[in-house]
Order: structure tokens, then sequence, then C-alpha cells
């Protein structure tokens, strides 16, 4: 498999299978024992900071989808357009679960090391969500 193919494969399995089936138990199969996830205000270390990020997401979210919008990959470098949907189940970030629908798009820039993410940026529009009035 080239390196182009093999980045793919890995962004498709962190979108289908990391976020989408929440396997955040194969966590290492998709995000290097090292890797920094930037994400607002605080950086998320190593894969306990990933899964501590990433749990009360999903937690809040158990309907949580995601699409790959669109994918650019250079080298060792990856950037994705993603869409994320799903219904507000818990609470999550000072925001009240009651069931809203939630639709919301961010971008990630990705570094990669020996075939897993080593490095992400993120950002999302999650954040004006949340000041939404919810759609139920």
């Amino acid at each position: 498999m080239n390196d182009r193919k093999a980045t793919e494969a890995l962004m498709q399995r962190l979108i289908e299978h990391f976020w989408n089936a929440m396997a955040i138990a194969d966590i290492g199969t998709v995000f290097a024992p090292d890797a920094v996830l930037h994400s607002g205000p605080n950086d998320h270390v190593g894969h306990a900071g990933i899964r501590a990020y990433a749990e009360p997401f999903m937690a809040a979210f158990p309907d949580l989808r995601h699409d790959i919008v669109f994918l650019l990959i250079d080298g060792g470098m990856a950037a994705m357009r993603y869409r994320g949907h799903g219904h507000m189940a818990h609470d999550y970030d000072g925001m009240k679960g009651q069931g809203q629908a939630m639709e919301y798009h961010g971008n990630a820039i990705f570094r990669l090391k020996d075939g897993l993410i080593a490095e992400v940026w993120s950002h999302s529009d999650l954040s004006l969500w949340s000041d939404r009035k919810p759609r139920v």
C-alpha cells in the first residue's frame, strides 16, 4: 500500500472506527502513544489525554456520526473538513443534554508518523452551536 492509500485508510479508521463506532479501546490503531491533540484552549497529550477528551463527548452524543467532507494529503500531513451530527443525550461542556439534534462542522490538520496520527490541530463550530437555540 502506498503512503497516500495508507493515510486515506488511517483517516477512514479515525472517522469510522474511532469516532463513529466509538472504539476508544482501539486508540493505539489511530494515534501514536505520544500524540498531541490541540483543540480549544487545551492540549490533550498521549492516549490518556485523547481518551479524556473523547470519552465525555462520545457519552454526551451516543448516536454521533462523523463524515469526511474532503481530505487533502501531502506526504506526512493531511487536512480534513468533517461534519458531525447526532443528538445530545447527556450534558457536555456546560450544555444541557435534552435530546436536541446537533450538527456541526470542523477542520483538522494532521501530522503523521509511522502510520499513526502524531499531532492534530482541530477546530469546529460546535462552540457556536452551543449558543444557538436547541433544535428538537
